[in-house]
Protein backbone atom coordinates (compact mmCIF):
# COMPACT_ATOMS: atom_id res chain seq x y z
CA UNK A 1 0.00 0.00 0.00
CA UNK A 2 1.07 3.41 -0.84
CA UNK A 3 2.22 6.34 1.87
CA UNK A 4 0.57 9.60 1.13
CA UNK A 5 3.03 12.57 0.88
CA UNK A 6 2.10 15.88 2.61
CA UNK A 7 2.78 18.20 0.18
CA UNK A 8 2.15 21.31 2.23
CA UNK A 9 0.92 22.33 5.95
CA UNK A 10 0.08 25.67 7.41
CA UNK A 11 -3.15 25.82 5.48
CA UNK A 12 -6.33 27.96 7.26
CA UNK A 13 -8.44 26.34 4.98
CA UNK A 14 -7.30 25.34 1.30
CA UNK A 15 -10.73 25.11 -0.59
CA UNK A 16 -11.46 24.69 -4.49
CA UNK A 17 -8.14 23.87 -5.95
CA UNK A 18 -7.50 24.48 -9.63
CA UNK A 19 -4.71 22.89 -12.09
CA UNK A 20 -4.10 26.49 -14.10
CA UNK A 21 0.04 27.38 -15.33
CA UNK A 22 1.72 24.08 -13.96
CA UNK A 23 0.24 25.11 -10.42
CA UNK A 24 -1.77 24.13 -7.95
CA UNK A 25 -4.38 27.21 -7.04
CA UNK A 26 -6.77 27.20 -4.33
CA UNK A 27 -8.29 30.01 -1.51
CA UNK A 28 -7.57 29.63 1.77
CA UNK A 29 -10.60 30.91 2.89
CA UNK A 30 -9.61 32.28 6.76
CA UNK A 31 -6.18 33.35 5.70
CA UNK A 32 -8.04 35.43 3.64
CA UNK A 33 -6.02 34.88 0.54
CA UNK A 34 -5.26 33.37 -2.95
CA UNK A 35 -2.72 30.78 -3.17
CA UNK A 36 -0.35 28.66 -5.32
CA UNK A 37 1.31 25.80 -5.20
CA UNK A 38 4.35 23.84 -7.11
CA UNK A 39 5.14 20.29 -7.42
CA UNK A 40 7.56 20.47 -4.71
CA UNK A 41 4.70 22.15 -1.97
CA UNK A 42 6.41 25.39 -2.14
CA UNK A 43 3.32 27.58 -1.51
CA UNK A 44 2.95 31.54 -3.28
CA UNK A 45 0.52 34.02 -1.96
CA UNK A 46 -0.87 35.55 -5.30
CA UNK A 47 -3.44 37.51 -3.82
CA UNK A 48 -4.45 39.07 -0.33
CA UNK A 49 -7.85 40.40 -0.11
CA UNK A 50 -9.47 42.35 3.22
CA UNK A 51 -11.98 39.69 3.33
CA UNK A 52 -12.67 35.50 2.19
CA UNK A 53 -12.23 34.54 -1.38
CA UNK A 54 -13.41 31.07 -3.49
CA UNK A 55 -14.28 29.73 -6.55
CA UNK A 56 -11.76 30.62 -8.40
CA UNK A 57 -11.13 30.42 -12.65
CA UNK A 58 -9.62 32.12 -15.40
CA UNK A 59 -10.75 34.68 -18.13
CA UNK A 60 -9.13 34.23 -21.73
CA UNK A 61 -6.75 36.98 -20.93
CA UNK A 62 -5.39 35.39 -17.69
CA UNK A 63 -7.51 37.18 -15.32
CA UNK A 64 -8.36 35.85 -12.28
CA UNK A 65 -12.20 35.56 -11.78
CA UNK A 66 -13.12 35.03 -7.69
CA UNK A 67 -15.76 35.22 -5.73
CA UNK A 68 -15.67 37.64 -2.81
CA UNK A 69 -18.26 38.19 0.01
CA UNK A 70 -16.98 41.88 0.90
CA UNK A 71 -20.42 43.22 -0.56
CA UNK A 72 -22.37 40.97 1.87
CA UNK A 73 -23.29 38.89 -1.00
CA UNK A 74 -20.77 36.39 -2.82
CA UNK A 75 -20.22 38.05 -6.18
CA UNK A 76 -17.60 37.70 -8.85
CA UNK A 77 -14.31 39.86 -9.08
CA UNK A 78 -11.57 40.39 -11.12
CA UNK A 79 -7.62 40.03 -10.73
CA UNK A 80 -4.95 40.67 -12.97
CA UNK A 81 -1.12 41.12 -12.26
CA UNK A 82 -1.47 44.80 -13.61
CA UNK A 83 -4.39 46.33 -11.26
CA UNK A 84 -6.27 45.59 -8.14
CA UNK A 85 -9.01 43.30 -7.60
CA UNK A 86 -12.12 45.08 -8.28
CA UNK A 87 -15.47 43.42 -8.65
CA UNK A 88 -17.22 42.59 -12.26
CA UNK A 89 -20.70 43.94 -10.65
CA UNK A 90 -22.96 44.11 -7.44
CA UNK A 91 -26.22 42.59 -7.70
CA UNK A 92 -27.61 41.73 -3.88
CA UNK A 93 -27.96 37.83 -4.48
CA UNK A 94 -25.09 34.93 -3.59
CA UNK A 95 -23.54 33.42 -6.46
CA UNK A 96 -21.55 30.71 -4.36
CA UNK A 97 -23.15 28.06 -2.60
CA UNK A 98 -21.30 26.58 1.03
CA UNK A 99 -17.55 27.25 0.23
CA UNK A 100 -16.74 23.57 2.64
CA UNK A 101 -18.96 21.13 -0.14
CA UNK A 102 -17.54 19.10 -2.67
CA UNK A 103 -19.74 20.39 -5.09
CA UNK A 104 -19.35 21.91 -8.66
CA UNK A 105 -18.20 25.49 -9.45
CA UNK A 106 -21.45 27.61 -9.51
CA UNK A 107 -20.03 29.78 -12.69
CA UNK A 108 -18.21 28.73 -16.32
CA UNK A 109 -16.36 31.34 -18.07
CA UNK A 110 -18.16 31.15 -21.81
CA UNK A 111 -15.80 34.22 -22.80
CA UNK A 112 -14.26 36.95 -22.40
CA UNK A 113 -17.08 38.91 -21.51
CA UNK A 114 -19.58 36.72 -19.74
CA UNK A 115 -19.84 33.80 -17.08
CA UNK A 116 -22.40 31.04 -17.43
CA UNK A 117 -23.21 31.11 -13.97
CA UNK A 118 -26.22 30.19 -10.77
CA UNK A 119 -27.00 32.43 -7.92
CA UNK A 120 -29.79 32.60 -5.33
CA UNK A 121 -33.03 34.90 -4.82
CA UNK A 122 -34.65 34.67 -1.46
CA UNK A 123 -33.36 30.90 -1.41
CA UNK A 124 -34.62 29.81 -4.80
CA UNK A 125 -32.01 28.93 -7.75
CA UNK A 126 -31.47 30.89 -10.84
CA UNK A 127 -29.83 30.07 -14.13
CA UNK A 128 -28.47 32.61 -16.82
CA UNK A 129 -25.84 34.81 -17.88
CA UNK A 130 -23.29 37.72 -16.21
CA UNK A 131 -22.65 39.55 -19.02
CA UNK A 132 -19.74 41.98 -17.91
CA UNK A 133 -18.03 43.39 -20.99
CA UNK A 134 -19.93 46.60 -20.38
CA UNK A 135 -22.39 47.51 -17.93
CA UNK A 136 -23.36 44.78 -16.21
CA UNK A 137 -26.07 43.05 -16.92
CA UNK A 138 -27.71 39.83 -15.42
CA UNK A 139 -30.39 37.40 -17.78
CA UNK A 140 -31.87 34.22 -16.60
CA UNK A 141 -32.46 31.58 -18.80
CA UNK A 142 -35.68 30.62 -19.17
CA UNK A 143 -35.08 26.44 -18.00
CA UNK A 144 -35.55 24.87 -14.98
CA UNK A 145 -32.11 24.02 -14.96
CA UNK A 146 -30.42 25.31 -11.80
CA UNK A 147 -26.49 24.36 -11.86
CA UNK A 148 -24.01 24.93 -14.31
Amino acid sequence: MQQATVLTDGLYFGEGPRWHGGRLWFSDFYDHAVKSMDASGQVTVEHHLDDQPSGLGWLPDGSLVFLSDASGFWNFWRWDTASAARPLHEHPYDFAGPAWTLARPNYVVLDAGRLGCTWLVDGVARLGVLDFAGSPTLTPLDSDAVEV
